[in-house]
């Protein structure tokens, strides 16, 4: 992390989470009871309300926490050095060899195991 957010927590932070709760338990309660509506309209209805309860939800100290760690996030996997197309299919080429010639050796382990046993037993043939 570059930077450490510090943040204490107010009481205007517990009114903005309940701000955030009630309108999201609040667009639930609309859509459940505008069913009969396109589904356009309440699409529309439920993205606004999202995006102004997250905007309430990052006035919060939690949220200018979580918002730091999404940009965070979003510059790490900026400093990723991806695998080529080659590389990507040269491992993925070794990985089912692999598992082909592990499957064939237990496959004649387990062969052997089973004849092993019905010789003990005197089951088999």
């Amino acid at each position: 992390m570059a930077t450490r957010t510090t943040n204490s927590t107010t009481p205007w932070d517990t009114l903005r989470w309940l701000i955030v709760a009630v309108l999201l338990i609040g667009g639930i309660v609309a859509n459940v009871h505008f069913s009969a509506q396109p589904f356009l309209w309440r699409l529309g209805a439920g993205v606004g309300i999202t995006i102004v309860s997250a905007v309430f939800a990052l006035q919060t100290a939690h949220g200018k926490i979580a918002w730091q760690f999404l940009k965070d996030a979003r510059m790490e996997v900026r400093r990723i050095i991806w695998p080529t197309r080659q590389q990507v299919m040269q491992s993925t080429l070794m990985v089912v060899v692999m598992v082909i010639v592990l499957s064939i050796i237990l496959w004649g382990i387990d062969s052997i195991m089973i004849r092993l046993a019905s010789w003990l037993t005197g089951q088999g043939g």
